[in-house]
């Protein structure tokens, strides 16, 4: 498990609302498994708050903060999941977990029915498919624009092996 940015290359911080993806992957490509997430949680480094983002079922719990788990083009052995970057008020430093399942030969997808940027409830595939080519991302956030982050808004990751 790692935290990238929008062209999948790695970060170790990043600033609140910079586009990232966290990333799974297979690294053996004749591995004959895909891979299931679930029970993702963010966790603040310095006390004992957890925030869930992908709820045991594979969904995600809060669209507006990360969104569905989606094979990349790349490979069916990398699973992405779009999010911004975020921080507690506790912390400089978010740590996350979550539980793999292997899939043999592929991963069933599983419906999540998650509320989008405008309120309204739409149905979406988690865990399976190829992401299809009307992106979600851009969907639902629309363009991004870099700026000049101020201190405290610098953000220190860590993704830890679940």
């Amino acid at each position: 498990m790692r935290v990238a940015d929008e062209n999948e290359q790695d970060v170790k911080s990043a600033v609140v609302g910079d586009p990232l993806k966290m990333t799974w992957e297979i690294l053996d490509q004749d591995s004959p498994y895909e891979i299931f997430v679930r029970d993702l949680v963010a966790m603040d480094g310095s006390t004992d708050t957890e925030l869930l983002l992908i709820d045991e079922r594979g969904c995600p719990t809060d669209a507006s903060i990360m969104g569905e788990v989606y094979h990349s083009d790349k490979s069916d052995k990398i699973s992405l999941s779009a999010f911004d970057a975020f921080r507690f008020p506790t912390s400089d430093v978010v740590q996350f977990r979550a539980m793999i399942t292997p899939c043999l030969p592929k991963c069933e997808p599983v419906q999540c029915d998650v509320l989008d940027y405008t309120g309204q409830t739409k149905s979406v595939d988690s865990y399976g498919r190829k992401k299809r080519a009307a992106t979600s991302e851009v969907d639902v956030f629309g363009k991004r624009q870099r700026r000049a982050a101020n201190p405290e808004e610098v953000v220190g990751g860590k993704a830890h092996r679940g």
